[in-house]
């Protein structure tokens, strides 16, 4: 059995201290959706009861009754010979055929949060359902929200693009390599050389 954030380090890796939510805000909301009343709580803190009116207000689907909510949800699946496995929270509305997943790490594009997506589609009773992430990122005390909430739908040519990353992260581990270590080392393409590209397409001229 491989997790994810196994074959996922580098997202592990990121110093996120000042842009990750507090865990309050989700034991809040678990007991919420296990009709615990914890409102008191809400009284003697001033911050955390400003997160949860602004999840009331732009992240419904962590609220409201019409989505069912699976916290510290597991799932496992089959993929070329291995297993892969991952933790997390999501929600589904089966009238909508739409499921989303809540990501706390709190950095956007969390590649561990695509990789879960993969992993969701792959059950057979999702197949057409549209899902989509939610990124929840912390924001300075200053700003005019405590959080910032970034949505994702994941097309279905992404799903092909997180399945092949998927497959060239099991095929570093099976040859021995760090992922982190060999990951860091590959080239980023810059600017510079899609500027390039860009520039060596020939110019067509027509009459």
């Amino acid at each position: 059995m491989l997790s994810l954030l196994e074959l996922y380090p580098d997202s592990q890796s990121l110093n996120l201290d000042k842009k990750t939510l507090p865990k309050q805000l989700k034991l809040f909301l678990q007991q919420k959706d296990l009709k615990i009343d914890n409102d008191s709580l809400l009284n003697q803190n001033p911050y955390l009861n400003r997160l949860v009116k602004e999840c009331e207000l732009f992240l419904p689907e962590i609220i409201y009754d019409n989505w069912q909510r699976l916290w510290d949800y597991q799932i496992a699946r089959a993929f070329e010979g291995n297993w892969l496995d991952s933790v997390f929270d999501w929600a589904i509305n089966p009238e909508n055929s739409a499921a989303i997943i809540f990501d706390w790490l709190g950095v956007k594009n969390n590649p561990v949060a695509r990789a879960r997506s993969y992993l969701l589609h792959q059950k057979p009773e999702l197949f057409d359902y549209n899902i989509s992430i939610a990124y929840l990122t912390r924001n300075p005390l200053d700003a005019a929200r405590c959080i910032e909430i970034t949505r994702q739908t994941i097309e279905p040519q992404e799903l092909v693009i997180i399945e092949q990353e998927i497959g060239e992260r099991i095929k570093l581990l099976e040859e021995g390599k760090d992922l982190l270590s060999t990951l860091n080392s590959q080239p980023v393409e810059s600017e510079l050389n899609s500027i390039q590209l860009i520039e060596e397409i020939p110019e067509i001229i027509i009459d």
